[in-house]
């Protein structure tokens, strides 16, 4: 932003904006689906569901932050309690299933999961975000990448409606605006 009194301009920092945007987040890695859920996204308890959330930033580096399940945002079906596993920051996530009959007891699961998560973060700071494969070299907007992304999470932007019966998203193929 540039500002005027009239008389003079503000100075004025060059920005790369390329490398500003580098490590957001883009797209949900489809390869690392078996480490995000060894058990599948179907499961009766969430002790074994990584407490990391894996994503594709801008630059196409993998990277890793602190996953998270809002527990305001389940519902029953006939597959058991749904509810999404996204990435602290990140804007994307997860369907999953949680194979019990009773919201209040998915529920305090999902708390526990996310006290669990809550342990293992940094003591200081913003959520840790780590790389785990390197960024792609030149221009990642020339380049497929091997995922693609399933869901956006709760709060970012998709048409999501409620009802009592049941939640549904639109799928979604970036976190990016413009792209479909």
């Amino acid at each position: 932003m540039i500002a005027t009194d009239g008389t003079g301009f503000s100075a004025m920092q060059p920005t790369d904006a390329n490398t500003v945007a580098a490590s957001l987040p883009q797209e949900i890695p489809l390869y690392l689906k078996k480490q995000q859920f060894p058990d599948g996204q179907i499961v009766d308890s969430l002790d074994k569901i990584s407490t990391r959330f894996f994503f594709t930033s801008v630059d196409g580096a993998t990277r890793q932050t602190a996953a998270y399940i809002d527990p305001d945002d389940v519902a029953l079906q006939k597959e058991g309690v749904r509810m999404h596993l996204s990435g602290l920051g990140t804007g994307l996530g997860w369907p999953m299933y949680l194979t019990v009959r009773d919201v209040d007891a998915a529920k305090a699961q999902i708390n526990a999961f996310n006290e669990r998560v809550k342990a293992e973060l940094p003591t200081t700071g913003l959520p840790q975000v780590t790389t785990i494969s390197a960024p792609i070299q030149g221009d990642p907007s020339q380049t497929r990448s091997m995922s693609r992304p399933m869901w956006i999470a709760p709060g970012c932007r998709s048409s999501v409606t409620r009802s009592a019966k049941r939640s549904t998203r639109t799928p979604m193929y970036s976190a990016i605006a413009g792209t479909p």
